[in-house]
């Protein structure tokens, strides 16, 4: 096999489903091979330095590719069907979600619960009307980001910093993605369920799917075969001078098997419901199935089926964006003309950018209203579409070695189109 770091690697992901042919799997092959094909572009064109891509339908694989470099520099290599990739925002369904179910399922919380039940911290005038709905559906009002790392070493204290931080507005009356909720909801899970979060997810979930690649702060054989993400911190140092704050323990390697989020890897030892899960192609296949499947991974109950109708249900009509528990729906959420309220910090974080022109929904315009899915910040995307009973799964680096590299978006939207183009039942 060529080994260069621009080969196209044939290697079957291990997915624990069967291989069968795209004609079985109700595809025009043809046509597959050209959605495929979207994902070599995307590498000859930049958009990342390699990707691993899979097409599983109807239970089984119909297609997949791996091509390109899982490291530039400073020692180029190959990427792998068993490349292990840091998923970043991936890790909200994979974990968040997923914690989230398992506290539903077992009757130890309600959606309506106010946070406050569980974290004294959020028991303020502003705070005390959070749910836990409410953070898994992006609308608590918490902002997107907080350094929590600039006072924070533990969960307990990161939990701390977020309950003290100032609104963007007030729960519920906007959605506004936000980091600082996600990291709530393992807070919430920790203290419920009475164990870490990284051992709860590995006997409930990773286990009992087979998905033995998948976890927190790879070490060894794991560990090398990841894929090289940002040089150091630049992208969050920039964010944290622009909030007008200190943080002087920046990395400034290549990052490999570490994970790139700050509030993570600084704050939360890499543990975390918004980030720091690291996983494989053939690993996130498994757990897609698990979400067509309506909570079983083949004879095995992993999640009632209740629980994944709430999951994948539009949960924010009339907000900014579409969202179910943490996924991101494509059900249309009837979007409000108000323009968001924003704190102070969230103001500092994200200045008003030139108005941009129109451009795809990463998506794509041919899956049904059904669809939901979930995208990371280092190049990684998860769409399930259960009106085609199609998982679509892409991992790229597209953030080695800078974080200022673009065009993964419109290469995962017109792979998107292309792989619903290709059914042909």
């Amino acid at each position: 096999m060529n080994t260069s770091a621009a080969a196209t690697v044939l290697a079957v992901p291990d997915t624990g489903l069967p291989v069968r042919s795209p004609e079985a799997l109700g595809f025009d092959p043809s046509r597959l091979r050209r959605a495929m094909a979207v994902i070599e572009e995307g590498c000859r064109d930049g958009a990342y330095p390699g990707a691993a891509a899979l097409v599983c339908r109807r239970g089984g694989v119909a297609g997949w590719l791996v091509t390109g470099a899982a490291e530039l520099e400073p020692n180029p290599r190959p990427m792998a069907a068993n490349t292990l990739f840091d998923l970043a925002s991936v890790t909200k369904v994979v974990a968040g979600t997923s914690a989230a179910l398992f506290l539903l399922d077992a009757g130890q919380a309600c959606l309506d619960d106010p946070i406050a039940r569980f974290l004294p911290g959020f028991s303020t005038a502003d705070k005390q009307g959070i749910t836990l709905r409410h953070v898994l559906t992006h609308s608590s009002g918490l902002p997107p980001w907080i350094p929590c790392y600039c006072t924070s070493r533990t969960l307990e204290h990161a939990v701390t910093a977020i309950a003290l931080a100032e609104l963007d507005a007030p729960p519920g009356s906007q959605l506004r993605y936000s980091d600082a909720g996600m990291i709530v909801v393992q807070a919430i899970a920790v203290a419920l369920a009475g164990e870490p979060l990284a051992a709860m997810l590995q006997r409930r979930l990773f286990d009992p799917l087979g998905m033995g690649d998948t976890g927190y702060n790879p070490e060894g054989d794991r560990r090398a075969r990841a894929a090289a993400t940002e040089h150091g911190n630049v992208h969050e140092t920039a964010m944290v001078a622009r909030a007008g704050l200190d943080f002087d323990g920046w990395r400034s390697e290549i990052l490999v098997g570490e994970v790139h989020d700050g509030n993570a890897f600084y704050a939360l030892e890499g543990v975390s419901t918004h980030a720091g899960l690291f996983s494989t192609l053939g690993d996130l296949a498994r757990f897609a199935q698990l979400w067509l499947g309506r909570g079983k991974w083949k004879s095995q109950r992993v999640f009632s089926e209740a629980a994944v109708a709430e999951a994948t249900r539009l949960q924010t009509r009339g907000l900014q964006q579409s969202f179910g528990l943490g996924w991101r729906l494509a059900t249309p959420a009837h979007t409000p003309t108000a323009p968001l309220q924003e704190s102070r910090l969230t103001q500092a974080v994200f200045p008003p950018e030139p108005e941009a022109g129109p451009g795809p929904h990463w998506m794509g315009d041919l899956r049904s209203d059904r669809a939901f899915g979930h995208v990371g910040f280092t190049g990684t995307s998860l769409l399930l579409d259960p009106t085609y009973d199609l998982s679509m799964i892409l991992l790229t680096n597209r953030v080695h070695p800078s974080a200022a590299r673009t065009g993964v978006d419109r290469i995962r939207a017109r792979w998107h189109n292309a792989v619903l183009g290709a059914i042909a039942d």
